[in-house]
């Protein structure tokens, strides 16, 4: 197998930026990747309009790992990304541990037939819990979509598709939706 890897940085006016990625190849069907990035998110001016001596602190850290498979007329591809955004402590009640939110995906695709395929992805989006004056809760609404659909190419350029998704998310007014 063989590997590649890209790496950036720069220095921005409020923080230095990084971000990173490397993959693995060991043969033509199957790649595996790992990701890294860690910026600053917020201003210098911005942290000062929000009574912050200093807004450096202020980053966020970003983490995944993927994957890609294919074989004959399928395709597999996931990925997870784990993200952290770090917090002062304004007032209480504090935020004591970084904003944590850890995205899963996964979808698969299979051509039937020159011009005409079928695809399903999974997707979900969990958040940590941070206490506050009710108590520990998720700090947002946690959402799960299941899409399948497929698609038709009756000309080049031109694709006609459908597709079904279920979304859930607690927490909200419109708990689950069902959308064509």
């Amino acid at each position: 197998g063989d590997w590649s890897s890209d790496v950036c940085s720069s220095d921005l006016s409020n923080g230095a930026q990084f971000v990173g990625r490397l993959a693995y190849h060991p043969g033509p069907s199957l790649t595996i990747g790992a990701s890294a990035a860690h910026a600053p998110f917020a201003s210098t001016a911005a942290g000062r309009a929000a009574g912050l001596p200093d807004a450096s602190f202020l980053t966020q850290a970003a983490y995944g790992a993927d994957f890609q498979f294919s074989r004959g007329h399928d395709v597999i591809r996931g990925e997870t990304i784990v993200s952290q955004w770090q917090l002062p402590a304004v007032r209480a009640p504090y935020v004591d541990r970084p904003l944590t939110a850890v995205a899963i995906s996964l979808e698969g695709q299979h051509r039937i037939m020159p011009g005409l395929y079928g695809a399903v992805r999974a997707d979900h989006l969990g958040f940590n819990q941070i206490g506050g004056s009710a108590g520990f809760r998720d700090w947002e609404a946690p959402v799960t979509r299941i899409e399948a659909g497929g698609g038709y190419s009756p000309i080049r350029n031109v694709v006609l598709k459908v597709s079904y998704q279920y979304n859930r998310r607690d927490l909200t007014r419109v708990p689950r939706s069902h959308l064509v």
